[in-house]
């Protein structure tokens, strides 16, 4: 009897760690602070991406575009901010079921700097995540630069 009753609470203590863990979900991205972000207009809400591939600098260009960054692929000198990828591996393997299915995990660390005065201003380390988990911290961080828009 007590090896029954021990055998049922331990399947209650699995049971009960595994829904805590679906109830508080990671809440999101990690994006390091270094500095503090100079004032800026709106009229400066601008950025250049550097490092990246062309599929990347793509999606970011369209979620950055969506809240209203003027957004580059290459530094001309007017752009405000820099999202530069200091590093960028990609890793991708393919399901072999039915369907056969392409998935790409990315890992490395994306700096976004102020081009006004050189400052790196977050850091935002990644392993192993999606493109939508990469495009997620860098909303993050850029979501901290808008803070100090006047």
């Amino acid at each position: 009897m007590k090896i029954i009753k021990k055998v049922l609470l331990g399947m209650f203590m699995l049971l009960a760690f595994t829904s805590c863990s679906l109830l508080f979900p990671d809440s999101g991205p990690s994006v390091t602070h270094v500095s503090s972000v100079s004032p800026f207009t709106k009229s400066q809400k601008s950025v250049y991406i550097e490092g990246a591939t062309v599929g990347v600098e793509k999606a970011i260009k369209s979620r950055l575009s969506q809240r209203n960054w003027r957004v580059s692929t290459q530094d001309t000198g007017n752009e405000t901010f820099a999202i530069v990828f200091d590093q960028l591996n990609i890793d991708s393997y393919e399901d072999g079921g039915f369907i056969n299915t392409t998935y790409h995990e990315f890992t490395g660390y994306v700096s976004i700097f102020d081009t006004r005065n050189g400052e790196r201003l977050y850091v935002y380390d990644f392993t192993k995540q999606s493109l939508d988990g990469v495009l997620a911290g860098i909303e993050k961080g850029m979501s901290e630069v808008e803070k100090s828009m006047r």
